[in-house]
Parts: structure tokens; sequence; C-alpha cells
């Protein structure tokens, strides 16, 4: 009989233990020391998993040997095993924090899910730091946006921060499939989050790095194409976004790459894009910065993005309309908004700001001339204004305080 599992890490509703506890309905494993135990409430996570194996699976099938080993699933699991007490005990008195679970004594379990899941290795953020060497880390990023875009949006896993991107051997993969969700239901719950700038779920969303940039491209693909066709397109690519802006938050693109992607996935969307088109210019965006970025990451300590809740109800907020009647002012918030969340946080240089506000707000269908005084208001500091400005290859502008006539 083996010692059981010793309590390694509490999650959002789950707890791992290493190696798995032991099943009592005649569920075994070869080798115990190859596998955790994720314990969960209910069959949610696991019907997730399911979902998004099969998917996995039928892409597979179409690209054998390069999307499957980008996944790790479950192998096995119980609904009734054993906590021993050693699992309780180990790990120097670390027990699970999930007070509703109540399994800090020996006990036999039977309200909780044993998740037998294969081992992996840290995840993209460990111990406040990005886990490997930058040039390690990005090529094997771009590869997992590559494999979400031939999954072309039949699943959306929804809570794709670096908590949830791990290392196996050379290779990093995707695990924790709780929040999944295939594509009809995604689009059902995203519709409310992108039909409405006012809407609490549009708020709500901006706070989480998996879901800002998604909600804020599918919002500004909406003004131009509508709400129904905007979260079509944007279950392709969510959570590609959900890694871009990943990356950029820990600082492995720079504000440049990031603008450029973006606002290159947002033009496909409205125009609409094939596969091929999308792994097109992830590649182009890999290109990007293998060639010109540095090596020198150096994060500081940031506490990794926590995952949240998505159950919680909303109060409903008045709808705008569905696609082309927003008036100039719509207009003009999308834009700002976009501002903000896309890459136009602090540090942002304000030619890159006034050059990407001009891109979106043409593909609102303003003018050329209409969309630099809208944006000249958006980026130029009071007092000043723009003097010339140019987007070719290097965005550059310079402004001159604002000329008062005097009153004769």
């Amino acid at each position: 009989m083996r010692k059981g599992g010793a309590f390694l890490a509490s999650g959002a509703n789950t707890c791992v233990y290493d190696p798995p506890l032991e099943c009592l309905d005649g569920t075994t494993i070869d080798d115990p020391s190859k596998y955790v135990s994720r314990v969960v409430y209910g069959n949610e996570d696991l019907e997730a998993q399911k979902m998004v194996k099969g998917f996995v699976d039928e892409v597979e099938a179409e690209y054998p040997g390069k999307i499957r080993n980008r996944f790790n699933f479950f192998e096995k699991s119980c609904t009734n095993f054993e906590v021993k007490e050693s699992d309780v005990s180990s790990n120097k008195g670390k027990k699970c924090a999930i007070d509703d679970f109540n399994i800090s004594k020996p006990e036999k379990i039977t309200h909780l899910t044993n998740i037998i899941t294969p081992k992996q290795e840290e995840d993209v953020f460990s111990k406040g730091q990005i886990s490997r060497p930058k040039n390690v880390v990005v090529p094997e990023l771009y590869e997992l946006m590559r494999v979400l875009a031939r999954i072309e949006g039949r699943f959306v896993h929804m809570d794709l921060h670096f908590g949830n991107i791990a290392w196996k051997g050379d290779k990093l993969v995707i695990h924790d499939f709780g929040l999944a969700q295939p594509r009809e239901k995604f689009k059902e719950k995203f519709r409310d989050f992108i039909k409405n700038r006012t809407n609490d779920k549009f708020k709500y969303a901006l706070n989480y790095v998996q879901w800002k940039t998604g909600v804020v491209i599918g919002y500004s693909a909406a003004v131009k194409i509508g709400v129904n066709q905007a979260v079509e397109d944007l279950s392709r690519v969510f959570d590609i976004l959900s890694i871009i802006t990943g990356m950029h938050q820990y600082k492995l693109i720079t504000d440049d790459v990031f603008d450029n992607i973006t606002d290159n996935i947002l033009a496909m969307i409205i125009k609409d894009f094939t596969t091929e088109q999308l792994i097109k210019e992830i590649n182009r965006s890999e290109k990007e910065v293998l060639g010109n970025a540095p090596d020198d990451y150096n994060p500081g300590t940031i506490s990794p993005p926590k995952a949240f809740d998505t159950s919680k109800s909303y109060e409903e907020s008045p709808e705008v309309p569905q696609g082309k009647q927003n008036t100039s002012a719509e207009i003009d918030e999308i834009i700002n908004k976009a501002i903000k969340v896309s890459g136009g946080a602090k540090g942002t240089r304000p030619a890159n700001k006034l050059c990407r506000c001009i891109k979106h707000v043409q593909s609102t269908g303003k003018t050329e001339s209409s969309a630099i005084a809208i944006c000249v208001r958006s980026v130029i500091p009071a007092g000043r204004t723009l003097k010339k400005f140019t987007c070719k290859r290097k965005a550059k502008l310079s402004t001159q305080k604002r000329l008062t006539r005097r009153r004769k």
C-alpha cells in the first residue's frame, strides 16, 4: 500500500495532491509518481475536459502529431476516494485551503471528484517571473497560438492566463479546462459582453488579462460588422488574444508588437479571414519579436492573474444598435477604450496611440480627416495642437503650443 498523496497546492476551486489520492472504486494507475490528483466539486470540470478533448482529437486527425501533445488532459477519475493521514500532514503542514471541501483530516470522500492527471512541470509564470529564458518561451507561445488557430474556435478555453500554461519537457501545454466552453455557448455568453460599452460585463472583463483584449477587439469589430458576426469570429481568436496579452503584460513583447498583431487581427475579423491568413499573421509577429526584441527579460515581481467565477450575474444595461448605427460619440468612446486597454497603458508612445486610433476610427467608416480630428482630441494633451505626424514604418509626431488670437 503506497503512502498516499501529499497536498501540493490550491487553485481556483481545486486542490492538488502529489502523488494522487487513492480511489476506492477499483480505479488504478500504473505509476502514481507520474500523476497528480486535482480535487474539484461536481463533474463540470470533468465534462469540460471531455468536451475539449473530443475537439482536440478531431483536429489532431487533420494535423497528426501537432495538436494533442499541446494539451494536458486527465486520464482517470473517481468520486469515491480516500484521504490518508499522510495526505493532510505532509508538505510542512500545508493543507487544502478550500474550506468547503472539508478534507483537512483523514477520511473517505464521496462528495468531490478526484481527477487524475499526468504531471506537468512549472507554469510559464512561476515564482514571480517567467520560468525559462525568453528565447525559449516566446517560440513556444507562438506555437501554441498556431495550434489554437487550427482549433478554429471549436471550443474556447476562456481562462488562458500564464498560470494555465505549463511545461512538459521542452513543450508548453495548456491545462485547467474548468471554464472551457464550446463555440455556441461562448457566443451566447460573449454576445452580451461586447454588445454594449456600458454593460457591467464589458467593464468587468477589462480587469482580467485573459479577457480584456478579446472583449475590446470584439466590441470594436461589432461596431463595423455587427455583434453576431463579431462574436462568431471572436471565438476563433479569443484564446490567441489571451496569450498575446499575457506576453505583453510580462514584457515578452513590446508595445509596438502588441499593437501590430492586435490591430491586424481586428482588421481580419472585420474583413473575414481564413485559418491560413491567421497563421500567417502569427508567423509574421513571431519574426518581428525574434528579429527585433532584446533578450533581457526583467519583469520584477508580478502576481499572476487570479481565476474568476464567470457565473456571476450582472444587471443588464440597455443595448446599443447592433453594428452600423453608432453615433460619433459612441465611436469615440470605443476608440478611447481600445487605446486604454489594447496596449495604450502607461509608457506607450503618443505617436503609436495616434496612429492606432486613426486606424481604428477609419475601420468604423470615418474618412481619414475625420479620424485624425477625433484622435487628436483623444491623444494630444490640452493646450497643444498637432504640428505634423507620420504612421509609416516608425510612427512619429510633433506638437506645438496652441495659438490663441488676441481680441482687438
